[in-house]
Order: structure tokens, then sequence, then C-alpha cells
């Protein structure tokens, strides 16, 4: 009989070869492992004397910081201020000014006036240094003594006209009299409106001297509350590191490690 399991090609008369050749596996999904290094982490210390001595050193430098601002400021208003001096000096120096200004009233007027401005600036700046009151001191004399100098300048010649007037008094006759009598009425009008003119000037200057002094009040306000606000934020600053310092060290670790 005929065995069912070779008919239907269920059976191959070819026999199989074996084969020498090492088996190839491919290393795709191999992994190779990796030894990580462990994660140091390092947590600070602090004491307490430390971040109180920091604490008063930040505050300190803060001070120094802002005095010095406040010094570098002044100093270079005052600066400004005497070069503006030094060039009404070279001003009044020359010899068509000094004329302008022996003969003509109006224009001593404007000097006196810048020169008063330029003392209201000076008495604007605080002194907050002793070198800053100094060279302040310094920069306000040379300007009264070039006030001094213009007021000064303009008394001779009223002296001249006083003898030049009574010269002409006695040689004019009586109509003559008349006519100066005139004159002199008409300058003591004159007079009388420069007067009123400086005491409409001097007004305004008062303004200006209690608008300054007003902005002075609300600077210095300014400043306090800066300060103010500089100390709030420092305290913040602490309490919050204090806070972080607490949560990172609870009090149920320390007993456990105590007992252990």
């Amino acid at each position: 009989m005929e065995t069912p399991f070779l008919r239907h090609g269920y059976y191959s008369p070819i026999p199989v070869q074996p084969t020498d050749c090492p088996r190839y596996y491919p290393l795709r999904n191999r992994q190779v492992p990796v030894q990580r290094q462990p994660k140091v982490v390092s947590i600070p210390v602090q004491d307490a004397a430390g971040s109180e001595r920091r604490r008063s050193d930040s505050a300190l430098k803060i001070q120094k910081a802002f005095r010095g601002f406040l010094v570098r400021k002044n100093v270079n208003k005052i600066a400004a201020i005497k070069r503006e001096v030094d060039e009404m000096e070279m001003r009044i120096s020359r010899k068509e000014m000094a004329e302008l200004v022996r003969s003509d009233a109006k224009e001593r007027l404007k000097v006196n006036e810048t020169l008063m401005n330029l003392l209201l600036r000076l008495d604007s700046v605080k002194g907050v240094d002793p070198g800053v009151r100094e060279s302040r001191r310094a920069v306000i004399k040379k300007a009264i003594a070039l006030q001094e100098r213009v007021d000064a300048s303009a008394e001779p010649t009223t002296e001249m006209d006083s003898l030049s007037c009574n010269s002409q008094n006695s040689k004019e006759d009586e109509g003559g009299d008349d006519e100066e009598v005139v004159k002199t009425e008409s300058n003591n009008k004159e007079e009388n409106n420069l007067v009123e003119r400086m005491v409409e000037e001097n007004e305004k200057m008062m303004g200006l001297m209690r608008a300054l002094l007003l902005r002075n009040e609300k600077q210095t306000g300014l400043l306090s509350s800066l300060s103010q606000r500089v100390e709030q934020l420092e305290r913040a600053l602490i309490d919050d590191r204090l806070k972080k310092k607490k949560k990172r060290n609870p009090p149920y670790c320390r007993n456990n490690s105590s007992r252990w």
C-alpha cells in the first residue's frame, strides 16, 4: 500500500543539505546600558547673623550710592551756575558794556536781575556735603561782589549829574529854571516807573522762591518715600528667604533626625 503522505507533493524527494555558515542576527534592537552619574544638589546654609550683616552692608551701599548721586548732581548744578557768573563777569569787564552799565539804568537793572536769578538757583541747591556747601558759598560771594561792582559803577555818574545840574542852575535864567523843573519832574517819573518795575520784579522773584521751596519739599517727600520703600522691599526679601528655608527644613524632619 502506498502511504497517503507520499501523494500530492506532501513529500519532497530532494534532500535538504545542512549549511555550515553561521546565522547573522541584526544588532538594531540591542541597547547598551549607560551609567548615569548621580545628581548632586547643593543646599545653601544661611546664618541669621550673616543675613543681618549682609542686610546692613547692602543698606550702606545703597545709601552711599544715593549720596554720591546727589553730590554729583548738585556739583554739576553749581558748576553750570559758576560758568554763567564767569560769563557775566567777562561781559561787565568789557569797556563797551561797562560804559553802557554806567550810563543806562535799564541795563544795570537787567544785570542785577540775571545775578539775582543765579543767586536764587544757588539757594535751591541742597548742601548735602561740606564740599558742596563750600563751592556754593564761593559762587554766591562772587555773584554778590559782581552786584556791588555794578551798583558802584552807577554812583559816580549820579554825583557828576548832580554837580552839572547845580552848575547849570547857577548859569541859567528863570526860563531855564522852569525847563529844569520840567526835566527833573520827568526824571522823577522815570525813577518812579523804575521803582515800580523793580517792586513788581521782586514780587515775581518771591513767587519763584515760594515755588522752589514747594518743589524742594516735594522732592524731600519723594526721597523719604523711596527710602521707606527700599526698607520694605529688603524686609520682604528676608521674610521670603526665611519662609523658603522653613519649607526646606520642616520641624518633623528635625525631630526624626534627633531621635536617630
